[in-house]
């Protein structure tokens, strides 16, 4: 489905901080 605006902002977050990417890959591409 369509991730959540929430989910994107933490993928984002995460992506900064470099700790987000696994995160960001099971919410946004499982």
């Amino acid at each position: 489905g369509v991730p959540e605006p929430s989910s994107m902002v933490l993928c984002m977050l995460g992506l900064v901080f470099g700790s987000g990417i696994a995160f960001c890959r099971k919410r946004l591409w499982s």
